[in-house]
Parts: structure tokens; C-alpha cells; sequence
């Protein structure tokens, strides 16, 4: 009655995360515009029942002189250790000294300097979020008034879709 979809096969990577501030400084709690490199679609449900709105999902396109002036960590497949600055920060050290926050703060800037905003999802409890795994992303803000406040949320990667050809869904849209 549906079609056949017995040859369909997909794998999905879900994980809850809960984003603290990472200094006290608004100015660099934002997040870094990014894509989800392997993944199809994404998708992020926001998990807090009394969660800032401004922390939600900011979608971005890139700027059109922005590849022409990038710096060599913001090329594709650039050295790893050109990005040593955000692992520090993000990674799982999350280093949060002086010098680290201050060479993050910098590179972030130059970074999401390259995008212009085309849509904010605020954050709104139980709402999600989906988008194509190549579309340009970001937590809108991440600052919050202390240590203890955070952002909960739920997300999803889907990083392999089988399916025969002939029945391989049409996206009408950049967003799922």
C-alpha cells in the first residue's frame, strides 16, 4: 500500500547536551557558525521548560566575498592544528584561561564575520529544529548570568541514508 521500503537503512547518532556559558564575557558567548560535516539533516529539540529564548538556532548563508578572504583554518580540510584555538575551548579540556578565551574570542569574530543571518529559531521548549547537515548553523547566545544556568537540548545526526535510487525523497527546501 506505501511502497516497498524493505531496502531502506539509515544510521542516526542522538545525544543530549547540556552547553553552559564559557566565560562571562557576552560578547564572545556566541556560537560558532559551522556545518555538521557528515551528516545528511540535523536536527536539535530544546529540552528546557524555562530556557532563555535567545538561546536557541541561528541558520546562516555565507557572505559572497567570504571564501575568497578566508584565512587558512577556515579552508576545508585545513591542518587540525590550525584549529588547536577552538579545540582548546570546545574540546574536552575546555580550557577557559585569559589567553585561550582571548585567541577563541578573536578567531570566533573572523569566523562569523564571513555569515549574514537569514533565520533565528528561538528556544522554546519541546520545539525542534531540523536542517540540512551542510546548511551554516549557530547557538544564537550563550550567555548566561552564571555557572549554573545551561542549555538543554537533544541533538541528531543522520549520517547514512541507503534506500534504492529511484525512491530516494526530493528535498523541496534547504530545511527539513
Amino acid at each position: 500500500m506505501w511502497g516497498d521500503y524493505s531496502k531502506n537503512d539509515w544510521d542516526c547518532q542522538i545525544q543530549f547536551q547540556k552547553i553552559s556559558r564559557f566565560s562571562d564575557n557576552p560578547e564572545i558567548n556566541r556560537g560558532w557558525i559551522h556545518q555538521d560535516g557528515g551528516a545528511f539533516c540535523a536536527a536539535v529539540v530544546y529540552l528546557d521548560p524555562d530556557a532563555n529564548l535567545d538561546h536557541g538556532t541561528s541558520i546562516y548563508r555565507m557572505k559572497s566575498d567570504a571564501e575568497r578572504n578566508a584565512l587558512p583554518w577556515q579552508k576545508k580540510d585545513c591542518d587540525p592544528k590550525l584549529m588547536q584555538f577552538h579545540t582548546d575551548v570546545l574540546g574536552p579540556e575546555q580550557k577557559r584561561d585569559k589567553k585561550s578565551l582571548e585567541v577563541f574570542g578573536n578567531n570566533m569574530k573572523i569566523n562569523n564575520s564571513m555569515f549574514e543571518r537569514t533565520l533565528e529559531v528561538k528556544n522554546v521548549y519541546n520545539r525542534v529544529i531540523g536542517y540540512d547537515g551542510t546548511q551554516f548553523h549557530g547557538q544564537s547566545n550563550f550567555h548566561m548570568d552564571s555557572d549554573d544556568e545551561f542549555r538543554l537540548t537533544m541533538v541528531a545526526f543522520v549520517t547514512r541514508i541507503t534506500k534504492p535510487a529511484t525512491k530516494l525523497f526530493e528535498l523541496k527546501s534547504r530545511y527539513i
